[in-house]
């Protein structure tokens, strides 16, 4: 059993990871799941993140045919910067040189393929709420912080639509109130920008 973990599905394989987590007394874990969606089958610790960690976000990349672990959260309430590659084919693990601005956890990834970036999204950095917009660039590992949001949050959910070609970030907390808005990433401009709707 796990909560707070993250996901996050490979092409080429037909296989979705699951990272990390924390398990019912508490732990964090480094576990990485292998799920078959076709066989319904899962393999429990095909490897390990570099450290145990909950609350991260990950988004696959095609270019480099990776997914991307960010951020975190590690046992005691520690934050973490790191960026993890993840190798779908080898199960190798990886940090890389780059890494996010702060520590934090709670962050949203989606992948970009305007951009080919990973569009990292706000999240909570030890207590302060974060409304930062990352675009990490996996083929030259750098990260760039991009206009913020309209306001902080964390434990928010986003998504690309495929039609629009545009990110949307869902929801959220901003020091413990959850937030009903729903941003939008326009690719072109790389602005964030709060839709008229709401949750």
């Amino acid at each position: 059993a796990r909560a707070c973990t993250s996901a996050a599905y490979d092409p080429v394989s037909n296989k979705i990871f699951v990272f990390g987590g924390y398990d019912n007394s508490g732990f964090e874990l480094a576990q990485i799941v292998k799920y078959d969606p076709v066989a319904h089958s899962v393999i429990s610790a095909i490897g390990n993140l570099p450290t145990a960690r909950s609350q991260t976000s990950a988004a696959y990349d095609p270019a480099t045919a990776r997914i991307y672990v960010f951020g975190g959260r590690q046992l005691g309430g520690a934050h973490l910067s790191q960026i993890v590659s993840f190798n779908p084919a080898t199960e190798a693990v990886a940090a890389v040189s780059t890494t996010l601005a702060s520590a934090r956890a709670e962050t949203a990834a989606v992948f970009d393929p305007a951009s080919g970036d990973v569009i990292v999204f706000g999240g909570n950095s030890t207590g302060t709420w974060l409304s930062d917009v990352v675009a990490f660039h996996p083929g030259g590992s750098s990260a760039t912080l991009l206009s913020p949001m309209p306001s902080p949050r964390a434990g928010a959910a986003a998504l690309r639509h495929p039609f629009t070609g545009k990110l949307y970030v869902y929801g959220g907390e901003n020091a413990g109130a959850a937030t009903a808005e729903v941003l939008e990433f326009a690719p072109a401009s790389r602005l964030t920008s709060a839709r008229s709707v709401a949750l």
